[in-house]
Order: structure tokens, then C-alpha cells, then sequence
């Protein structure tokens, strides 16, 4: 796992994810985790109301060896739900696609999973990361005149002002490549596309803008290409839906087209 080498860097993690828990039994087994009684913190996480912040900081990967491992034996439901967060993440961060292809095999062994095999069989040779909302919204930035919510694997954008879109950290080399949406929309819209690399931010150089048909009932997936000079940073997506038609999404999947 790629865990912070950095003694102070791997303290200040432990310290920001404490922080940001308010159930008490969740506070209880973070002490003990951090105590090093990763026993008693994951029996204690087990028993918390707050799972899914739970499952985040595995996700921040900080604990992520001791507390899985340890439920893994003494709380397999839990465990499960921890290896689902944990998969989703790291196919979200690009460049660790091997990686996120071992966890998820490991869930589909676990639970002979229908959707952990739609995600392993999303993650082919030429993908580079890919964004699901199985677990969590997972990290987003620059979110702006838009609200996110995720229900039961999907992500609906609602809008709610003239300028809205979100973006989220990736990696990925210099290359052509495509971003794979797989959606639903009442409506059809402009897509925008910006991104970021190693030395500049997403201005009018790094930006495409395609027409997406309607899908209504049925998810549909199109591909936006667009091309790297550099090592890609970021990505930004402004759909230009409407207030009110929510946009669905239930993947996105960066795809490299070729190597440079």
C-alpha cells in the first residue's frame, strides 16, 4: 500500500481523519487504533453509526494494513465494506490499476459479487483510472453551483446557478485519451471538458466541449477525447444540464488512446 513514508506526514493523517469523527464508538476505536489495540478500534468501528467515515479512512489509508486485516477475521461484513471503499479509491487515483484489479478480485472471491465483476472488467489494459460511486463520492474539488449526491452507486449533479461544475485529482502520463461516461440524461447537453497538467492549470488550451445525446431509461456511455502534453493533475467537467433535469452518472473511466 502506498502509505505515507514520512513519521510526521503519517502522525498529521491519523490526527485530520480523528478529527473529523463525531460518533463516539467511532472515536473509542480510533483512540485505540492509534493506541495500537487495532483489535478492539476495528471491534468498536463494527458497533459505529458512522461506517462510511469509517470507510473513508481507510480509504486515506493510514490504517488501512491493521484495521483491514483485522476485520477481515472478526467482522467480515464490515471487512467487506472496507475492501469496496478501498477499491473504489485507488481505481479513482490513476496509475494503480493493477492494484485496484487485486482488491476487487478479492471482493468478487469474498462475495461472489455481480458489480465488483462489472468493475474488475472495467479495468482493462488501456484504463488509467476509473470514478464509481459505489462507497462514496470520493474526493472532489472545485465544486461549484452544483450539488452531488450518491444513492446506490449512482452520482446525480443537480444544478443550482449558471457556472456549475466539479472536478477531482487524477494522474496520468502525457497521451491522447478519452473520459468514458456512462449516464442517463432527460435531456441533451454540452459536456466541457477541462483539465490540468504538470505546469499549467485548465485554461482555454486544455478544454473540449462535445454535444451528449439524451439517455432516458437506459445508461448510455460516450467517449470525450482529448490530448496531454503533459502529465495530466486534474480533471474538471462542466455539463451544461439544467436545473431541473439532474444528470445521473454511474462511471467515469479514463482511457488512454496512445502512447506518446
Amino acid at each position: 500500500m502506498p502509505v505515507a513514508n514520512d513519521p510526521a506526514v503519517f502522525d498529521l493523517e491519523q490526527k485530520r481523519f480523528a478529527a473529523t469523527i463525531s460518533d463516539p464508538w467511532a472515536k473509542l476505536g480510533t483512540a485505540y487504533v492509534l493506541a495500537g489495540d487495532t483489535d478492539r478500534g476495528a471491534d468498536l468501528f463494527a458497533r459505529t453509526s458512522e461506517k462510511t467515515k469509517i470507510a473513508s479512512g481507510i480509504e486515506s489509508e493510514w490504517m488501512t494494513d491493521r484495521v483491514l486485516e483485522s476485520s477481515r477475521t472478526r467482522h467480515p461484513e464490515q471487512y467487506a465494506d472496507y475492501l469496496r471503499a478501498l477499491a473504489s479509491a485507488v481505481a479513482a487515483r490513476g496509475g494503480q490499476a493493477d492494484q485496484a484489479c487485486s482488491l476487487y478480485q478479492q471482493l468478487v472471491k469474498l462475495l461472489d459479487n455481480a458489480l465488483g465483476k462489472v468493475r474488475l472488467e472495467q479495468l482493462k489494459p488501456d484504463v488509467i483510472a476509473v470514478w464509481n460511486f459505489d462507497s462514496s463520492l470520493g474526493q472532489r474539488t472545485d465544486l461549484h453551483d452544483c450539488e452531488l449526491a450518491e444513492k446506490d452507486g449512482v452520482l446525480t449533479l443537480c444544478t443550482s446557478g449558471n457556472d456549475h461544475h466539479f472536478g477531482t485529482p487524477t494522474l496520468g502520463p502525457a497521451a491522447d485519451k478519452a473520459l468514458v461516461m456512462r449516464y442517463r440524461s432527460v435531456e441533451t447537453f454540452t459536456l466541457e471538458l477541462r483539465w490540468a497538467e504538470a505546469s499549467g492549470g485548465s485554461d482555454e488550451t486544455r478544454v473540449v466541449r462535445q454535444a451528449i445525446p439524451a439517455a432516458i431509461g437506459e445508461w448510455q456511455e460516450v467517449s470525450v477525447p482529448f490530448s496531454c502534453q503533459e502529465a495530466l493533475i486534474s480533471l474538471r467537467l462542466d455539463p451544461s444540464t439544467t436545473t431541473e433535469h439532474p444528470l445521473e452518472i454511474d462511471s467515469l473511466m479514463l482511457q488512454q488512446l496512445e502512447s506518446r
